[in-house]
This record gives C-alpha cells, sequence and structure tokens, in this order.
C-alpha cells in the first residue's frame, strides 16, 4: 500500500547501505570535503592504483567523478571498483619474446595462437549478438501476464516507440471500454503519463495541482498536473548512472519498456493510493508570492517532469543539479548578483556554505528557500546533507529525485530528516517583496 509518507519516500533511492558516502579523486582540484578518512584513503588507493597501472585515463576519471555526486546511495566509490575489475578483465596477455628473436620470427610463432584466440572467440561473438534483457523485464513479464501490451513477454520489443494505437489497447485493458480511435504514431513520455493518470481517474487530482501553480503565477507548464501525480504515484523511475542514456525528457518518444514500467506500477496501485492522491490534490495551495520568489518559482516549475540524471544540470538532474539549474545557471534581469551566491556544485558544499548561526529552522521556511536534508537531521554537519530542493510552500517543496523533477510534501522521511535552509534570494541582497524587474 502506498501512503503519503512512503509514495515519494527515496529510502531506496537515495539512500544506501551504511548511509551516504562522497566519492573522492585526488585530481585537478577536486577536494575531498566531508569524505570520512577511512573511505577518503580507501578510494585514493584505489584511485592511485589504476592510475599507477595506466588504466585510469581522465574520459574514466570524470565519468567515475560525476558518479560522486549525491542524491544516491554508495554508487560513486563502487563505480571505481567496477572499472579496476572491467579494465582488468580487458586487459591482454602479453607473450614475451626470447632474447635476440627476430620480429618476423615472433610473427609466424604468434600465428597458431591467433587462430586459436580467433575459434574461441566465435562463440564469444555470436552470444553477444543475442539482445541483452530489458532492464524492464520484471514489469514486461508483470504486464504479459496480465494478457497487456501484447501478451508475449518473449516478443515484448522493449526497445520500440510506444505508438498511440498500443497505448489506447492499454487503457481500453484497465477501463473496459471499446479503445479510441488511434493511428501509429510515437507517444512522448508526457502523453503517457497523461493519458495513464486519466486512466486511473484521477485527471481531476492533476488539474487542481496545476490550477494551484497558476494561481501563483508560476506560469506551469500544460504537463505540470499530471506529472505531478504520475511521480507521486510511482510511475516514473530512475535508471542507475551508467544507464542515463535511457533517460526521457517529458517531449521525447517513450518506449515500450518505460510504458510497461508504468503499467506494472499502475497493476499494483491500491484505491486507497488513489484516494490519498485525490485529498492531498485538493488541499495543495501556494502561498502568496513576492516578484523575486515567483521568479524562481517559475524556473523550477518549468522543469517538473524532467529525468533525474547523475551530475546533470541541463536535460536532466540530480537534486543539487537542480538548484544549481535554477539559481546558478538561470540568467535573472536586475538579478545578476543571484549566481554568485551559491559556490559550491555539491550538497557538501552548498549547505557548509551558511555559517551556522544564519541556518533557517524549519519553522521559519519561506517560499524560494533552499531546503537540505542529512542523515541526522538538524542535527546533520554538511558532510552528512545527502538531499536539497527548492521549497514552494504550504508544505511542498520541488525537487530532483528517483522520481525526476517533482513535488513532494514535507513530511515522513523528509520532516525526519530536514537539516536547515538558507535564503539565497536575502544572501544576493534581494528583497523578497521587491518589485522585479
Amino acid at each position: 500500500m502506498l501512503s503519503a509518507a512512503s509514495a515519494h519516500d527515496p529510502g531506496s533511492t537515495l539512500r544506501g547501505r551504511g548511509g551516504l558516502r562522497p566519492f573522492y579523486v585526488p585530481y585537478n582540484g577536486f577536494t575531498n570535503a566531508g569524505l570520512p578518512p577511512r573511505g577518503r584513503f580507501a578510494v585514493a588507493r584505489a584511485w592511485h592504483r589504476l592510475r599507477a597501472a595506466g588504466r585510469l585515463g581522465e574520459r574514466e576519471l570524470r565519468r567515475a567523478w560525476h558518479r560522486r555526486f549525491e542524491c544516491g546511495d554508495d554508487r560513486g566509490a563502487l563505480a571505481v571498483g567496477r572499472l579496476g575489475t572491467d579494465l582488468q578483465l580487458h586487459d591482454r596477455p602479453r607473450v614475451k619474446p626470447a632474447a635476440g628473436e627476430a620480429d618476423g620470427t615472433r610473427m609466424w610463432r604468434l600465428v597458431p595462437l591467433l587462430a586459436i584466440a580467433l575459434a574461441l572467440a566465435a562463440p564469444a561473438a555470436s552470444a553477444k549478438s543475442k539482445a541483452a534483457p530489458s532492464w524492464a523485464k520484471p514489469q514486461i513479464q508483470q504486464v504479459a501476464a496480465a494478457g497487456l501490451m501484447g501478451g508475449d513477454a518473449a516478443d515484448f520489443r522493449p526497445d520500440d516507440p510506444l505508438t498511440a494505437t498500443e497505448l489506447e489497447g492499454v487503457v481500453a485493458a484497465f477501463t473496459g471500454q471499446e479503445p479510441l480511435p488511434a493511428d501509429d504514431s510515437p507517444v512522448t513520455l508526457a502523453q503517457l503519463d497523461a493519458r495513464l493518470v486519466q486512466t486511473l481517474g484521477l485527471k481531476d487530482a492533476a488539474y487542481r495541482f496545476f490550477r494551484g501553480a497558476r494561481a501563483a503565477g508560476l506560469n506551469p507548464p500544460k504537463r505540470f498536473g499530471t506529472e505531478v501525480v504520475a511521480r507521486l504515484l510511482g510511475l516514473r523511475t530512475n535508471h542507475p548512472a551508467g544507464s542515463d542514456e535511457l533517460e526521457l525528457l517529458p517531449n521525447q518518444a517513450v518506449t515500450r519498456a518505460e510504458t510497461a514500467f508504468s503499467v506494472a506500477r499502475m497493476l499494483q496501485l491500491a484505491p486507497t493510493d488513489t484516494e490519498w492522491l485525490n485529498e492531498v490534490s485538493q488541499a495543495f495551495t501556494v502561498p502568496t508570492l513576492g516578484p523575486w520568489q515567483q521568479r524562481v518559482l517559475r524556473v523550477a516549475a518549468s522543469l517538473i517532469g524532467y529525468p533525474y540524471v547523475w551530475g546533470g544540470v541541463k536535460d536532466g538532474f540530480d537534486c543539487s543539479g537542480f538548484v544549481w539549474r535554477v539559481y546558478k545557471l538561470q540568467l535573472y534581469t536586475g538579478g545578476e548578483g543571484l549566481g554568485d551566491v551559491l559556490k559550491g556544485r555539491t550538497t557538501y558544499q552548498m549547505s557548509g556554505e551558511v555559517p551556522k548561526a544564519e541556518r533557517i529552522g524549519i519553522d521559519e521556511l519561506q517560499p524560494a528557500d533552499v531546503i537540505f536534508f542529512g542523515a541526522r537531521g538538524p542535527k546533520s554537519k554538511p558532510a552528512q546533507v545527502n538531499h536539497m530542493g527548492i521549497y514552494l510552500g504550504n508544505g511542498w517543496f520541488i525537487h530532483s529525485s528517483g522520481y525526476g523533477v517533482a513535488l513532494a510534501q514535507l513530511e515522513g522521511w523528509y520532516l525526519a530528516k530536514f537539516a536547515w535552509a538558507r535564503r539565497p534570494l536575502a544572501e544576493s541582497g534581494l528583497e523578497v517583496d521587491a518589485p522585479a524587474p
């Protein structure tokens, strides 16, 4: 059963065993801020070992560094470990020639070895030619077992784009009605979420979220309400950091695999889930905003529905990347100093830039404040801050989590782990109620 606390609880996606740990690499000025000594030395040893062996170039290092960005479990350190293992597997044995042996002699002696290697590699190449299992294999099996989307898991075509005809077939199976006329045009991610939300009888709930944001002057995109509902229900998921190419923007064509994940999730929902969502949508309001709060939150709201991408700041974001995009990369006329307030890129750095005496408590939150969450709640140190977002007001905030950029309520895990907040508008000298240019 999905409850108000668990519908968006990041427990499985944001917390790893043993808590969150940053990833450290002694390279080009990257810092080790907040990394416990044991973890720092362990990862540093792994880095130096791979670097000394000539197996860790700048490209691999940069990729590993991006795993360091927070909002996940210990995948950063694991990425380095896996990198070493993968490279070891691809090491080629070297044949040491005898002293004084001519190159031509070595060549002819290697020919039989080459023939044997090619013979052994043939079956492996044939095996590699077979399609790898889809990331959504469990969901595909569930959907096929329910007789949906063709009912055949073995011939599912997970990477094919979903067509409008196929989507209407899914909707008809859920509603018991005849499918609406449709063609074979591809369906976008936003269109899929909107249709599934409607199928669940939550169209009005989605509109209430949209209406609340519009009433506050946020100019939300049309997908705002349906994306809020879809992500609160868990119809979207975050792909592992090594598979970020699978992440989709709202206007991109959705695959049958993504659809299977959503439909499998719908099969798991109970009536209490939709009842809860209807209740929270009816209570959703945004307080009256000052001009600068409105400008900042307009940018944040426009990104609802974007995917979670580790280290991303453009076409998808991790939690700190989302805040970075809204406050650092967005150009605000008349507020040029706003982008200079945030110095560091990670949650550890952004949360630690605020002096302890200037930290904002949960009872003093205002819209557009940047809020931080840590392993020990208000007692957390900056090194223990592992998530962040932007406060919307009335107990709601916008963040990038395992469901992508979405709305969440400040309750459950978030309430227990709330650490403190900071107010970039005030830090940059902009009065909250001052008229914006």
